[in-house]
Formats: C-alpha cells, structure tokens, sequence
C-alpha cells in the first residue's frame, strides 16, 4: 500500500472518530427542552413541548447543516453571543 494512500485511510479514520466523539459527547452534554409526556404508545412516548425559539438551515447534506448551526451557536452570529445547544436536535433530509 502507497503511504498517501494509508495517510488517507488514517486520516478518513480519525476524523470519523472524531466526528462520532462529538456527537456522543453532545448528546450526553447538550441542555434539555423540558417536556411532558401526554401517552405512551407501545415503547413510543408522546411529548408535550413549551414554545420554544430554533434556529434552522437548509443544506446541500446533514455535515454542511451541522456546521452551519454550530458556528452559529459557538458566537459566528450577529450578536457574537454563544449560544448553549439544547436537546433534541432535529435533523430531516
């Protein structure tokens, strides 16, 4: 194997791990939206929500959405405040 190429795949490896660390590391980490659960369906829970305030982006893929929200909730935005990420995150395609 070429040395470029098992740079590649050490590379590719690390930021895999890297990036599934971080997304292990937010969910046990990030804030939770206080919630009460209306019904249980088989092991399904129905939650009620209070109003909230989101920020949304639309995105070519998951990784570019991503990105965009976390600089935006790490200070890249109009005020330069961070803001703290909260639970759940929804993410659709």
């Amino acid at each position: 194997m070429r040395p470029i190429t098992k740079v590649a795949i050490l590379g590719g490896g690390g930021l895999l791990a890297t990036w599934i660390g971080w997304g292990l590391y937010t969910k046990q980490s990030a804030e939770t939206v206080p919630y009460e659960t209306e019904a249980t369906v088989d092991s399904v829970e129905i939650r009620r929500y209070p109003a909230t305030i989101s920020a949304e982006t639309t995105a070519r893929n998951q990784m570019t959405g991503f990105r965009r929200l976390f600089d935006y909730i790490s200070g890249s935005n109009e005020g330069g405040e961070s803001v703290s990420m909260t639970a759940p995150v929804k993410s659709t395609s």
